[in-house]
């Protein structure tokens, strides 16, 4: 009788199911049809008003250094106006992309395994990753590693790899650009031709244009969460030069050799056109004046990496002294002009005095790294912009053969 009880009781049951169901079903197709607008909202990931991206390539000479735990981990943290996004290559350890929340503490989103943080893929798919799971009104995209001016960023030892400034701008190029203030910390990326390479993808880079150092930095990352957190509407431009400005008034050990700046990319296009004309004029006028104008202004013009053997490994001078430096007429005054447009905020140390924001590559000879012939070969500077949309390497090519036929320099 029990087991006899129990199999109506189910059979009941299941023919309630039957009888309801449909009408349970009708009930809720309505109300998700009424209220599809709500549940839509449900499902939007909130906007905050930036999003900071930093991309941490630790993955060179480094003995497993941990950069996060080291410069940032105590700086960085999100708040309600700000996500902090963090990517870490190390050097012998898998990669890791983190949340930084407003304690400062890394939650894990994802495990990497070994990745070549030289391959455009890599910035590319961690900006899209941050752009999808992390809407912003704003960006800021952070790199940290080595730098080398025109030849780009971001050594990955394990891989034998490098990001161009072409790969830069493909990563960007394919992850819609934006309002994005581009910071890099490395060496030598204020630079007119890395620079250019960014123009229509960032508003604003701010980065040195000498050999930098990290101590320039120490408790800046703070501030820039901060300024934000207080001001969330703050434009990337303010934000850039306020960090100029708070890197400058920072005091460390390096402080005299600081180079900071910030660059307003959205200018840099028509820096570019004004020089080309000037160098146009500069080549019509070889054989007269030209190349005595050009070796003269050379001479006097500030070289940067001055330290070691740096350099001869990059041979980039302080662009704005160069133009100075050049016999005066309209166009060098028509270049000056738009250059004090562009960099809107420039500030050096005691030993730096200078420097004004942007170099340019400006070799007088051939030298043993080969770098003029990398510079106008297309496949090895890779697709480099400045000199393919400029006469600048044309240039240059005639004024190191003029100085080698002139006895003025060596060849190697």
């Amino acid at each position: 009788m029990k087991i006899r009880y129990k199999i109506i009781k189910c059979f009941s049951f299941i023919l309630v199911i039957n009888i309801f169901l449909p009408a349970i079903q009708a009930e809720t197709t309505e109300f998700l049809r009424k209220n599809q607008h709500q549940i839509a909202q449900l499902n939007i990931i909130d906007t905050k008003s930036w999003t900071a991206l930093y991309y941490l390539d630790v993955d060179w000479e480094s003995n497993n250094f941990d950069a996060l735990e080291y410069w940032f981990i105590d700086e960085i943290a999100s708040n309600e106006h700000l996500n902090v996004i963090v990517i870490q290559d190390k050097e012998n350890e898998p990669a890791y992309v983190y949340y930084i929340d407003e304690n400062h503490t890394k939650i894990l989103l994802e495990e990497l395994g070994e990745i070549n943080m030289g391959d455009y893929q890599t910035l590319r798919d961690f900006i899209a990753f941050g752009k999808e799971n992390y809407p912003a009104d704003r960006y800021q995209l952070n790199i940290y590693n080595h730098g080398g001016a025109w030849m780009g960023a971001c050594i990955d030892i394990t891989d034998n790899d490098q990001l161009t400034m072409d790969e830069f701008q493909h990563a960007l190029s394919e992850t819609g650009g934006a309002d994005i203030l581009f910071w890099i910390g490395c060496c030598l990326m204020g630079s007119i031709e890395a620079v250019y390479e960014l123009s229509g993808l960032v508003d604003i880079s701010v980065g040195s244009e000498d050999l930098g150092f990290m101590d320039w930095w120490n408790n800046v990352f703070d501030d820039m969460c901060t300024i934000v957190r207080d001001d969330p509407y703050i434009s990337t431009s303010d934000l850039g030069k306020n960090i100029v400005d708070i890197i400058s008034s920072n005091p460390n050990i390096y402080s005299n050799y600081l180079t900071m700046s910030a660059i307003d990319v959205n200018k840099v296009p028509k820096l570019v056109e004004k020089f080309n004309e000037l160098s146009k004029d500069l080549l019509k006028k070889w054989f007269r004046q030209g190349f005595k104008n050009i070796k003269n202004a050379h001479d006097q013009t500030y070289q940067l990496a001055q330290i070691e053997q740096y350099a001869e490994m990059f041979e980039v001078y302080d662009l704005k002294e160069f133009v100075e430096n050049l016999d005066q007429n309209e166009l060098t005054e028509s270049v000056l002009n738009v250059f004090d447009e562009t960099v809107l905020m420039h500030r050096h140390g005691q030993d730096r005095q200078r420097t004004n924001g942007l170099s340019i590559f400006f070799p007088f000879w051939i030298s043993p790294y080969k770098l003029l012939k990398s510079y106008n070969n297309r496949n090895i500077a890779k697709n480099l912009d400045f000199p393919k949309d400029t006469i600048w390497n044309e240039l240059l090519n005639r004024f190191v053969i003029t100085n080698v036929l002139l006895g003025r320099v060596w060849t190697c």
